[in-house]
């Protein structure tokens, strides 16, 4: 079942700013631009079910458009983003960003008057191994019971078991498919280039090691997985440590500590 991670208690975490002072599109910044080479890695298996169900060939490809909001949703519940998307209620430290300023996470991804600096590439077709899940019912979707905050799916021990295809059986990827992918940022500001590296990766040496949930039934521990940026060539700025001290991220860690 889903959890929560309460709201931040201070709105500067969402460190807002006008658009007009914020480094912008208008040119490239080299040193603060490139390309990151990504890996994701199940390890679990895994179901994209809107994109999975037709039938599932040997080599397949995974859509930026899931590990975009996967990532983007990271960058949220760090405390980096409003509530832009929220549809429940939401405390008066996330309220939506104005037009004319942006907290780092619609910075990063944009909104309908900014032009976000990161983009997404579809993962490189992979070689993969198909099997058929058997659900259980409950535990697919689902609410907090009580509280309010960003809603969660924790990291747990896969409660689901292979099946033959019939009624109520999802098709599935088995754990450990590896899924190479490109992610291009412009012109990050320190503040986002620290939050955008640690939300891929989700980890920080010496002892923070955690994993994503991707795609259908995460509530019965489907869609576990890693993302390692492969060519980051610099440890995560120390920026970082404002949001890791935060409450949110002490209970993103007890929620998504890694499962191999």
């Amino acid at each position: 079942m889903s959890e929560y991670i309460p709201f931040p208690e201070s709105e500067s975490l969402l460190a807002r700013k006008p658009y007009a002072t914020a480094l912008g599109h208008e040119r490239l910044d080299k040193p603060r631009s490139g390309v990151w080479k990504c890996k994701l890695k199940t390890t679990a298996p895994l179901c994209l079910k809107s994109y999975f169900t037709g039938p599932i060939g040997e080599r397949i490809s995974l859509p930026a458009a899931s590990i975009r909001g996967m990532v983007r949703n990271t960058v949220e519940i760090l405390g980096a983003g409003c509530a832009r998307f929220h549809d429940g209620p939401i405390a008066a430290t996330v309220m939506p960003c104005p037009d004319n300023a942006g907290c780092i996470c619609c910075r990063l991804f944009g909104t309908t008057t900014w032009q976000g600096k990161v983009r997404f590439a579809d993962t490189n077709v992979a070689p993969v191994k198909r099997i058929w899940m058997h659900l259980p019912p409950g535990g697919r979707d689902g609410l907090p019971p009580t509280g309010s905050g960003w809603c969660i799916f924790p990291a747990i021990p896969l409660r689901a078991k292979t099946a033959e295809p019939n009624h109520g059986a999802v098709r599935c990827i088995e754990a450990g498919a590896e899924f190479p992918f490109e992610v291009h940022y412009l012109n990050l500001e320190d503040d986002e280039r620290a939050i955008l590296q640690f939300a891929l990766s989700l980890t920080r040496p010496p002892d923070t090691q955690l994993c994503h949930m991707l795609g259908y039934a995460k509530g019965l521990g489907l869609g576990r997985c890693t993302i390692e940026i492969v060519n980051s060539p610099d440890d995560i700025s120390p920026v970082i440590d404002t949001w890791l001290s935060q409450p949110s991220f002490t209970r993103l860690r007890e929620l998504r500590r890694f499962v191999p």
